[in-house]
């Protein structure tokens, strides 16, 4: 303190400040009194300027700071923790990490992550926990979810409420084999629940059961296998073998009654449908070829029934002629 010219005690003039470190007072500072920016060099090159309104700021330093801290340029800009890298990225946003915290970004249309929780992909908006949105036109569209383990991978996307009830889709070499796809539900946080839709790797689908695997007959040329009944309004069958009206082509060899009683009191079925125990052995009947077959016999029953008629008439013109 001293004493001026006119006898007011003032604050001693301000001293030099030292390379060499500075015992400093309460009120010292580093800085400006006005309203002019403070700039920082090394190599009489300006580095990073503290503007006179607060923010710091990199490169263009001429241009008006958008936040607190605001960088242009190239250069890799990283907040580091130690261990742990909390944020680091490029000035085109191309790497982002972002371990734990709370964030609110709204430039660009990268990575979002909002006050209110949500996170989006493609959008400054993000209308649900994550929202992606994309242009339909662009390649590599989508999400990929990859594993890199090839004896135990476990690729998929699960619900859960409530702790044990969950359901899940995805892809698993540890789940009846690989190159699979299913939804499953009611697993419990360890070990698989009911598999409810399943398609394996050779494009066989399975409704509630899983459907096999290979070329072992008798049902390995199947694609729908359905554990329980399916209800529709109507259902097309492709035939593969020929339709049933060559019955009525006049060189069809058609069994004589006599020859269809003793081939029934046999063989206890009719000719070309399979018996009770061929049902058994093979797991059921085709409904196509059955169908077809039925088909079949209801035309040759048509036929027997004009012959006996004609036998009936014969009958009759002898018995009028009398």
């Amino acid at each position: 303190m001293h004493v001026d010219s006119t006898g007011k005690l003032v604050k001693a003039p301000c001293n030099a400040w030292s390379t060499c470190g500075n015992n400093l007072l309460a009120n010292d500072f580093l800085g400006s009194m006005n309203a002019s920016d403070v700039t920082f060099k090394s190599s009489g090159i300006e580095r990073f300027r503290l503007k006179h309104n607060g923010p710091i700021f990199f490169k263009d330093f001429e241009s008006q700071p958008l936040a607190l801290l605001h960088t242009i340029g190239g250069d890799l800009f990283t907040i580091d923790m130690p261990n742990d890298p909390s944020l680091f990225l490029n000035s085109q946003g191309q790497f982002i990490n972002l371990p734990a915290g709370s964030f609110a970004w709204t430039q660009g249309s990268g990575v979002v992550h909002n006050i209110s929780d949500n996170i989006g992909i493609g959008t400054n908006l993000p209308l649900y926990k994550l929202h992606v949105k994309y242009d339909p036109g662009a390649q590599s569209n989508g999400i990929l979810i990859e594993s890199t383990s090839a004896s135990n991978s476990n690729t998929e996307i699960k619900f859960a409420w409530n702790g044990d009830d969950q359901w899940a889709i995805g892809n698993s070499v540890a789940h009846n084999g690989d190159r699979n796809f299913f939804i499953y539900d009611n697993q419990a946080n360890t070990g698989w629940g009911a598999t409810r839709f399943y398609i394996n790797d050779e494009g066989r689908v399975g409704i509630g059961v899983i459907p096999p695997s290979g070329s072992l007959p008798p049902n390995s040329h199947y694609k729908l296998y359905v554990d329980g009944g399916i209800m529709t309004r109507d259902v097309k069958v492709t035939a593969q073998t020929p339709f049933p009206d060559y019955v009525f082509e006049s060189n069809y060899k058609l069994l004589s009654i006599d020859e269809l009683k003793e081939f029934v009191a046999i063989n206890k079925h009719l000719p070309g449908i399979p018996s009770a125990d061929t049902v058994k052995e093979e797991d059921g009947f085709e409904v196509g070829k059955l169908q077809l077959k039925l088909l079949e016999k209801l035309e040759e029953q048509t036929l027997y029934i004009i012959s006996l008629q004609q036998q009936i008439n014969e009958l009759r013109a002898v018995l009028e002629s009398k």
